[in-house]
């Protein structure tokens, strides 16, 4: 995340140096955030920036985001999506393994949406009990930034099954059509439809609305 914060500041001054940046330059910096993104993002921003000053300090005598003034922000009441209970219920009622490794990938792991779906084998080290993201041909991180996570023992018993006998290359979700082939539509067995039904039949249990994308589907555009 900081990574993507400083390059982009670094793009608004180009060619000034750090001890060049007026206190005027980061409160115009914080305004234009304010234009385009919520307060929350530019907040994080702005303190992102005012802790890589504050380790250059040798370099940079003045910070000039320590004494900007930030916005008040009104934090919406929170959506309980799913208790933990109900989250273990999903995860141990389920039969189909490709759902679970949604599940778990998502409850677990923290995976978004697309890292699911894009996820390869090479992605999960086993012996070193972690999930390493990073960028694919086919998938882009957020901030472009790959990440490692500690993968819990549940995780890891169910992966130690589900991606046996796959290549390191393979897809964790198996597509079962490739990159830029459509899929026949006369072939009543889906699998993205009959999934996402499942998904639905099992969201609706605890009044969940959302519904995953499956990797056979999403892996066409």
């Amino acid at each position: 995340m900081h990574g993507a914060v400083l390059r982009e500041f670094g793009k608004s001054v180009e060619g000034r140096s750090l001890v060049a940046i007026p206190t005027k330059l980061a409160s115009d910096y914080y305004k234009a955030l304010q234009a385009r993104v919520s307060e929350t993002t530019a907040q994080i921003h702005i303190r992102a920036l005012r802790a890589f000053f504050n380790a250059q300090k040798k370099i940079c005598r003045i910070n000039p985001f320590a004494d900007l003034e930030l916005g008040k922000i009104d934090q919406p009441a929170r959506v309980v999506f799913c208790t933990k209970a109900q989250r273990d219920e999903l995860i141990q009622a389920e039969k189909d393994d490709d759902l679970q490794f949604i599940f778990l990938a998502g409850f677990d792991a923290g995976l978004r949406k697309n890292e699911i779906i894009e996820a390869r084998v090479f992605f999960f080290d086993l012996k070193g009990h972690a999930t390493h993201l990073q960028n694919t041909a086919t998938l882009r991180l957020k901030d472009n930034e790959a990440r490692t996570i500690p993968m819990t023992k549940r995780f890891r018993r169910f992966l130690d099954r589900y991606l046996k006998g796959k290549q390191q290359n393979d897809f964790a979700l198996k597509p079962e059509v490739e990159h830029g082939k459509a899929p026949i539509a006369t072939i009543s067995t889906d699998h993205s439809t009959t999934s996402s039904t499942r998904w639905t039949s099992r969201a609706s249990r605890w009044g969940g609305e959302r519904k995953p994308s499956t990797g056979s589907a999403s892996r066409l555009t």
